[in-house]
C-alpha cells in the first residue's frame, strides 16, 4: 500500500510501534517520493501523530524498517498543532531558534530569518511576542521556523485544526504556494476529509488502532485550485476517502 514511487524519499516497510497500553501501529507501509504532498487520515488514535515521530527520528519503531532515498534522513522540518513558540522570544527569535541551534553564522541568519519571515507574511510583526499575535499567526510563525532550515521534507500534525474556517482556508492556500515556491515534500496529518482533498496529491487513510494503510487514493487536484472545493472531482475524492473512514469504522466495531 501506498508505492508512491519506484525510489521514494522515505519509504515506511511493515512498521509497528507498540507501547505498554497496546500497539499504535501495525504492519504499516507507505512511501513518499520527493516533491509529493501526502496526507495521513484516519480514526482517532490510530497512529497519524505516531507516524510523524518515527518519520521525524523522535521514536523508533518496534518492528518494520524506515528508508532514505540518500540512506539518511534530510534536512527536517517539524510543525505541530500547537506552535510552541517561546513565549519570552519575539518573532524574530523564535523563527532565528534552528538556526542558531546549528551555529548558522549571524548575517546568514538574519537573510534566511527575513526571508521565511516574508514568505509567511508577517513582515510587520517582526517584534511580537507570542502573546500579542493571533492563532493564525502564531501558525505562520511556526510554519517560517520550520522552513527556515530549509527542510527538503515537512511534516505537519494537524497543524490547522485549532483555527477557524476562513484562516484556515488562508493558510491551506499559503501552505500550497509556500510549497510550490520551495519544492518541499510535505506528510501531512489532518482530521478533516476536505482539507486532505483540497491539499494533497495522495491521501493514504489508516485503520483504528493499531494503524496500517486500508486505502492510498489519488488525489491530484489543479494547480489552480480556483473553485475547485465546489468541483465534481472534489467530490469524488472527499467520497472516496469517507468511504475508506467508514470500513475503518466498521471493521473497528466488527
Amino acid at each position: 500500500m501506498g508505492d508512491g514511487a519506484a525510489s521514494p524519499l522515505v519509504a515506511l516497510h511493515g512498521v509497528g510501534r507498540a507501547f505498554p497500553s497496546g500497539p499504535a501501529l501495525e504492519g504499516l507501509s507507505l512511501s513518499v517520493a520527493a516533491g509529493e504532498f501526502v496526507t495521513l487520515v484516519g480514526p482517532s488514535g490510530c497512529g497519524k501523530s505516531t507516524t510523524l515521530r518515527l518519520v521525524a527520528g523522535l521514536d523508533m519503531p518496534t518492528s518494520g524498517t524506515i528508508t532514505w532515498a540518500d540512506g539518511a534522513p534530510p534536512a527536517l522540518g517539524f510543525v505541530f498543532q500547537d506552535p510552541t513558540l517561546m513565549p519570552w522570544a519575539t518573532l524574530v527569535r523564535n523563527v532565528a531558534l534552528p538556526l542558531e541551534l546549528q551555529g548558522v553564522p549571524a548575517g546568514e541568519t538574519r537573510a534566511r530569518v527575513d526571508a521565511a519571515i516574508a514568505a509567511v507574511g508577517l513582515e510587520d510583526a517582526r517584534g511580537l511576542y507570542p502573546r500579542e499575535m493571533s492563532g493564525g499567526m502564531r501558525m505562520r510563525a511556526s510554519i517560517a521556523r520550520a522552513l527556515v532550515g530549509r527542510p527538503r521534507l515537512v511534516l505537519m500534525d494537524e497543524p490547522f485544526a485549532a483555527l477557524d474556517e476562513m484562516t484556515r482556508f488562508r493558510l491551506n492556500d499559503d501552505l500550497l504556494r509556500l510549497r510550490r515556491e520551495t519544492g518541499a515534500t510535505v506528510l501531512f496529518v489532518t482530521h478533516s476529509i476536505y482539507e486532505a482533498a483540497y491539499l494533497s496529491d495522495r491521501i493514504v487513510v489508516l485503520s483504528a488502532r493499531p494503524g496500517r494503510a486500508i486505502a492510498d487514493i489519488a488525489a491530484g487536484p489543479p494547480t489552480d485550485r480556483a473553485g475547485y472545493r465546489h468541483s465534481a472531482p472534489f467530490m469524488a475524492v472527499c467520497q472516496e476517502v469517507a468511504a475508506a473512514l467508514r470500513r475503518a469504522d466498521a471493521a473497528e466495531a466488527a
